[in-house]
């Protein structure tokens, strides 16, 4: 139980939290944390991750970093197999419900040495063509930005691998920028 403000037994922290040494004594070791959830939904979560994990596990972990006092983020992917605008409209709507303090998202790039990456450059799963991702992720940035006007908005490396074939820089919007 908490004992008081952002102290907890060490049986209460989540594992993930305890095995990155996160503190639960109250004294910070960092300032901000972002521990991207990919989907907001446990429907689209369990697509994404091995059957080992769980949403309502990553989510009690971002609960968690915001009871301790870290600024917390979170984030989704874009443009995954499957995704529909009213599932990212469903993203933009937990950012809001969640109240986090930052949000780091970006397109999906598939990486073939992912089990998601193999299938979709397989041809098993279908993606957007790129410049579809690009126009997502723009698109989420700009909504993220009119709907919570204060939150930071990292900047996604992947952001920039889809925008830089069409000759600019998509760093607009963003409050700041995560190295690669």
């Amino acid at each position: 139980m908490a004992h008081r403000k952002g102290t907890y037994e060490k049986s209460q922290v989540p594992f993930f939290v305890a095995r990155h040494r996160i503190r639960y004594t109250g004294a910070l070791i960092a300032l901000r944390y972002l521990l991207r959830i990919e989907a907001s939904t446990p429907e689209r979560y369990a697509k994404l991750h091995p059957a080992d994990h769980s949403f309502e596990r990553r989510l009690d972990c971002i609960r968690l970093l915001m009871k301790l006092g870290y600024m917390t983020g979170t984030g989704v992917l874009i443009g995954v197999p499957g995704q529909t605008k009213r599932d990212l409209e469903d993203d933009l709507d937990f950012f809001v419900r969640e109240q986090v303090h930052m949000v780091g998202m970006g397109p999906y790039i598939p990486h073939p040495d992912t089990p998601l990456g193999r299938a979709v450059l397989n041809g098993e799963l279908q993606i957007p063509p790129p410049a579809e991702r690009l126009e997502l992720a723009l698109w989420m940035i700009r909504e993220t930005r009119r709907r919570l006007p204060h939150i930071n908005i990292v900047a996604a490396t992947a952001l920039e691998t889809l925008a830089r074939p069409f000759g600019q820089s998509r760093l607009e919007g963003r409050k700041g920028v995560r190295p690669p």
